[in-house]
């Protein structure tokens, strides 16, 4: 890498300015072999050579970021960065929630993070960052077995934003309420993928027909097995 910067000396000893793409692949490079402090010392050149950072720059420092174990830094850095005004995309947000997963952070992380991405929705197409913020959030709090918020944040999701979760998000929900007994909430789910015309798939009813048995209403389960 020593000879990338010697590249980038080059350029600019020949009177040629970098481009934000001849920045965006060292900053790439660096980040995979963990050079951090060498990939923000870059970006801070960048800026101060006059470029724009681009949606992609800061998506891999967000990322290089996480992968090293520092979501703390990486939300940090997603606060400066939307409050200078940047664009960001889904991209980004995902990085950071799933980041924040795989680091084990708390609770109050995830509400500061959800509540970040929240904030930024307008500029997110069809309110992409509200379904993705849900998707992540959602089985945090099933895992604290924070029920009511969980219900509570399905309602306002529903209710007052008019968003409906996906398939994949829904069925989330409907294993985290089948295996803590929660049977009723799984199946008031399933009816209101019904009646949006969002069919449960496969994976919804297998879900819940396990949960029929496992409670020895075998009814229930067959009624389940009879929908594929």
């Amino acid at each position: 890498m020593d000879g990338a910067l010697a590249v980038l000396n080059s350029i600019r000893s020949k009177v040629m300015m970098p481009t934000c793409v001849t920045y965006n692949i060292l900053l790439d490079a660096y980040c995979k072999q963990s050079k951090l402090d060498i990939a923000m010392d870059l970006y801070r050149n960048m800026t101060c050579e006059g470029l724009k950072p681009t949606v992609e720059t800061h998506n891999t420092l967000l990322h290089g970021l996480c992968g090293l174990g520092k979501p703390m830094e990486a939300l940090t850095f997603l606060y400066k960065i939307q409050d200078q005004g940047y664009m960001l995309d889904i991209v980004t947000y995902r990085t950071l929630l799933d980041g924040l997963c795989k680091n084990r952070c708390s609770y109050n992380h995830f509400i500061t993070a959800t509540t970040l991405i929240r904030s930024a929705g307008s500029n997110s197409p069809c309110n992409a960052s509200e379904v993705l913020a849900f998707r992540f959030h959602s089985p945090v709090l099933c895992k604290l077995n924070k029920w009511e918020e969980v219900n509570l944040l399905l309602k306002q999701m529903m209710d007052k934003l008019n968003i409906s979760p996906d398939v994949h998000t829904s069925n989330i929900l409907i294993d985290a309420y089948s295996k803590s007994g929660k049977l009723d909430d799984a199946k008031r789910l399933i009816e209101m993928m019904n009646e949006r015309g969002d069919y449960p798939d496969l994976v919804s009813n297998t879900t819940l027909m396990h949960t029929y048995c496992t409670q020895g209403q075998m009814d229930g389960a067959f009624g389940c097995a009879g929908k594929h």
